[in-house]
């Protein structure tokens, strides 16, 4: 049943007095009013818009009134994390993730932990926004490079799987930095652990910064005042220092990464005299003190190695933690005190890590109409196109869909060199030249709404744009453009300053090329 809000709006629509005249005004600016991008919520309201004028089709040039009460809250709802954010723009959102993660983890059970530490390198350097995923480009390093990372993250090509799937159902809709929360969730549930509810819409960041991520990602050899520190510096605290490290339950070292503690802690040539004895006489053997074990693998707990549960705290209480970060722990009278007390009770340890990672979730997140959604989580734009072939990379002129058939490299040309005159090296990049040009050539010749008319009639040019009417979701809005130009135009600005904004360079990130070409 509708809430009675609707019910109001749905009696009382018929004897709203407008002229006939000022019906497409009136539409056009209350259209021109929704400026907020979510998804979730312009889906929403078309579909109660639409529901208005099916109920009463003689009703179409009033239900304006219906679109202007939606108008009136909408902003307000739609700009922050929200539990239920995909629930109309991308129902099956969550089962798509879980079914991925379900097969990866019943062919390699270490893909969970990896996740795990995915995510948790994400968000603790640049914020939850997906940077993390971002390969090198010409103009820029992949945070993939960082020492934390390099050779060691591991979950790129399933994140890649799930968003490519994600794309089939919700084109365009869920960020890659919500893909890779929910899969981590999902990863520790189906391992045994927690569940816990997530709030989402969070967007996808703009560039990598690959030297924000070997400062801020702590390291097990840091001191833990140092990985406090790092943690507090997020919003985060002591407690969740505890907490988050006890996703070491699951997963795998490398032998590099605490090999000190086997043969030289102090410098002396002796091992670190909290190390259980027996543990470090097997750690010893699958880890000898010579360069080429430095990359073997050894299990963080290695009681339950696949399953995530508490364990991890007990082997702290037995001196049997792996890492030295992670048995320091026991060193202070606050964090042993909570290990202690994880280790008896493994169900306040489910409910705390829970707890812990949605504020894990929300550090630094981007919403509203920051960052961007992207189509593919690797890569962005920065203006790359334009250059021309060195000695060390390939054009990407010469990629398929460019080959012979891209145009106005020249008159970019031109305009950076009359820009470059002006402002030296100063104000425009050849990104932002571009897209200005972009902005502006629309307005020279006649840019309308008849490419949406030819749609309807069938006499779209391209297959590919002739298949927008045999989708529901898309026929509808190809409806409402050819019959609307003032919301097309609104929307199609949008839209362009959203594509703008896909991976862009900012502040010391990049460069202002003199010349485009090189």
């Amino acid at each position: 049943m509708d809430p009675p809000q609707v019910q109001a709006i749905e009696t009382s629509i018929n004897s709203y007095p407008i002229e006939d005249d000022e019906q497409d005004k009136v539409i056009n600016d209350w259209y021109l009013r929704f400026l907020n991008p979510n998804t979730m919520c312009r889906t929403e309201l078309f579909r109660n818009f639409d529901k208005v004028h099916d109920m009463n089709p003689s009703a179409s040039k009033l239900s304006n009134v219906f679109l202007f009460c939606v108008l009136l809250i909408g902003p307000f709802v739609c700009s922050q994390l929200d539990y239920k954010f995909y629930d109309v723009s991308c129902p099956n959102l969550t089962k798509i993730v879980r079914y991925a993660i379900y097969s990866a983890i019943a062919n390699e059970t270490r893909m969970a932990a990896s996740l795990l530490r995915l995510h948790f390198h994400d968000c603790i350097s640049n914020g939850c926004e997906g940077s993390v995923l971002l390969d090198a480009s010409s103009t820029f390093t992949s945070e993939k490079n960082a020492f934390p990372n390099r050779n060691s993250a591991r979950g790129f090509e399933l994140i890649d799987t799930i968003k490519a799937n994600v794309e089939k159902a919700c084109p365009a809709t869920v960020s890659c930095s919500d893909i890779l929360t929910l899969a981590t969730r999902e990863a520790v549930y189906l391992t045994g652990g927690p569940y816990w509810y997530l709030p989402l819409g969070r967007r996808d960041g703009l560039t990598a910064n690959e030297s924000l991520a070997n400062t801020d990602i702590p390291s097990p050899f840091e001191p833990l005042e140092n990985i406090t520190a790092k943690f507090t510096s997020k919003g985060l605290d002591w407690k969740d220092v505890v907490v988050l490290s006890g996703a070491h339950t699951v997963g795998f070292a490398q032998c590099f990464t605490f090999k000190q503690r086997l043969f030289d802690f102090d410098g002396a040539g002796n091992p670190d005299p909290t190390l259980d004895a027996s543990l470090r006489s097997n750690l010893q053997t699958l880890c000898p003190n010579q360069a080429d074990s430095d990359t073997k693998l050894a299990p963080l707990d290695a009681v339950t190695v696949n399953k995530f549960d508490n364990v991890y705290f007990n082997n702290l209480v037995n001196n049997s933690g792996l890492l030295q970060s992670d048995q320091a722990l026991m060193g202070d009278n606050k964090t042993a005190a909570l290990v202690t007390f994880y280790s008896k009770y493994p169900l306040q340890f489910f409910k705390d890590f829970g707890a812990s990672m949605v504020k894990l979730s929300k550090v630094g997140v981007l919403t509203g109409q920051d960052g961007q959604i992207r189509k593919n989580c690797r890569v962005g734009c920065e203006g790359s196109t334009l250059l021309d072939a060195s000695s060390t990379f390939t054009s990407e002129k010469n990629a398929f869909p460019n080959r012979n058939s891209l145009k106005v490299f020249e008159l970019i040309d031109t305009i950076k060199a009359r820009v470059e005159k002006a402002c030296p090296a100063t104000v425009s990049s050849c990104t932002d030249i571009t897209t200005l040009a972009a902005s502006k050539a629309a307005f020279i010749r006649k840019f309308d709404k008849a490419y949406f008319t030819n749609l309807e009639k069938n006499s779209g040019l391209l297959q590919s744009d002739q298949a927008l009417t045999g989708d529901k979701k898309t026929a509808e809005l190809v409806r409402r453009y050819s019959r609307y130009s003032r919301l097309f135009f609104e929307d199609f600005g949008e839209s362009m300053v959203k594509l703008s904004k896909v991976g862009v360079l900012t502040g010391k990130d990049g460069r202002k090329r003199k010349n485009r070409r090189v």
